[in-house]
């Protein structure tokens, strides 16, 4: 609290009578003196205040009282307070013909007033009626400090701007206003209501507005820079290892659409980048191999048999990592592959390809002489449930008969049997196998005789 001085001279003489004698009422602030001083609501000061009475010698007087008061524009006491007393024998000798007292105090003032009041020292008998005399007032002046608004936060992308400030900016107290945002940084000015902000990352500013009176006021306002977002990396997030001596011709994806970009760089740690996917210019999708070949997916199956799976050695777990640049710097999206032991079906032969009671031997052919050759029929052809085989052979042979997948080299043993001599009909189950285009490959005692089936 700043301290003020009051000085104040009572001079007392005519006997038991006073009279309105004293010279002066100051205030002083810092050492200058002043008529008026200006107080925002329920601001506080201490006032330091020095009074000084002065009478004829050996005149007797009362113990006086001073007091503090509080008046309106009209005069009128708001508020008195006792400030103290002065007994008969505090006066001291002064200048020969009179006596004085000189008495310090101090007062804490409150402005809790609503408009401008004033303050003066009034001097008071035992009897407490009218005051015997009053100081010269002077006028608290109440004044309005001003509003600081610095606006509504704002959400951008760097580098984008935005007006920060309010609609006015600043109000209230006493214009003209001083401007000053902290920190300067991505601004426009420093020292304007409104500014043009553009920072590279979020950020608080702190407004501070000066009035004419030298009243300030502190608001604040945070630009929020959205972070740029890493690349999403889609695609698959594990692959199975080649089976021995298979390679599956499925492509490895990977797609990232990160918007803003401005550029998009992708990487491997293992294998090369075959072919890149574009969107809008974007390098938005890459295929990765490895051994220059596509990764694969083995997914060797039947629903038809027993299945045996074994696992071999390869390639361990890589990386994929897709840079974006953005206008204020760049992020980057990875991605970790697993690698899976595959898991390869070896399809022995199954009875259970063969329908119970399909194999038929005419008692017609038993009794007819055959070469010894090899005959195979099939029907129909395309198939789509049911594969009609017709095999005559001139003796009692081992036949081994399977199916090549064109597309994919894949092969599926549907019997190895012992046939008789003569003509030999077997039908197999084919709805479950996958569409496409196969060889048909029968083997009798080592001579091979191929049938195209389509399956449809």
């Amino acid at each position: 609290m700043k301290k003020i001085s009051l000085l104040v001279i009572y001079l007392l003489f005519f006997g038991q009578g006073f009279c309105q004698t004293f010279s002066s009422f100051l205030i002083n602030i810092d050492g200058a003196p002043e008529s008026s001083i200006d107080f925002t609501p329920y601001q506080t000061r201490d006032l330091d205040i020095f009074v000084q009475l002065v009478k004829p010698i050996n005149t007797d007087v009362e113990t006086l009282w001073v007091d503090f008061q509080i008046v309106n524009s009209a005069g009128t006491v708001l508020r008195s307070d006792h400030l103290f007393s002065v007994p008969n024998n505090l006066w001291t000798f002064h200048n020969g013909d009179s006596e004085k007292v000189e008495i310090s105090t101090s007062k804490i003032f409150t402005m809790s007033y609503g408009s401008d009041v004033s303050a003066r020292l009034a001097l008071h008998t035992g009897d407490y009626t009218e005051p015997l005399d009053v100081s010269e007032e002077i006028a608290f002046v109440l004044v309005i400090p001003p509003v600081a608004d610095a606006g509504p936060n704002a959400t951008i992308y760097c580098p984008e701007s935005v007006e920060i400030g309010g609609s006015p900016t600043a109000y209230d107290g006493t214009a003209p206003y001083q401007y000053l945002w902290e920190p300067s940084t991505g601004l426009s000015s420093s020292t304007i209501a409104n500014p043009i902000a553009s920072p590279t990352s979020t950020l608080t500013y702190t407004l501070t507005v000066t009035d004419a009176k030298g009243l300030t006021s502190v608001d604040y306002v945070t630009v929020y820079v959205t972070p740029e977002v890493a690349p999403a990396i889609g695609g698959y997030t594990y692959m199975y290892k080649p089976c021995p001596g298979k390679i599956s011709k499925k492509s490895f994806y990977l797609s990232a659409v990160p918007d803003r970009a401005s550029n998009l760089t992708w990487t491997t740690s293992f294998g090369t980048i075959t072919k890149y996917y574009y969107t809008d210019g974007l390098k938005t999708g890459v295929e990765i191999t490895i051994n220059s070949s596509n990764l694969p997916e083995v997914r060797k199956y039947s629903p038809l048999g027993n299945n045996e799976d074994f696992t071999i050695t390869a390639p361990a777990n890589f990386v994929i990592g897709c840079t974006a640049t953005y206008p204020c710097g760049t992020t980057k999206g990875t991605k970790t592959i697993e690698l899976r032991d595959p898991v390869c079906k070896i399809i022995p032969p199954s009875p259970d390809l063969i329908k119970p009671g399909s194999v038929e031997v005419k008692e017609k052919d038993k009794l007819q002489p055959i070469q010894n050759n090899l005959e195979a029929n099939v029907f129909p052809n395309p198939v789509s449930s049911e594969l009609n085989l017709s095999v005559v052979s001139g003796e009692k042979s081992s036949c081994s008969i399977k199916l090549v997948n064109q597309q994919s080299s894949e092969e599926l043993v549907l019997d190895n049997r012992e046939i008789e001599r003569g003509n030999t009909n077997l039908i197999y189950n084919v709805a479950g196998l996958k569409r496409g285009i196969y060889v048909l490959v029968i083997n009798i005692n080592g001579t091979i005789n191929r049938k195209k089936i389509i399956l449809i």
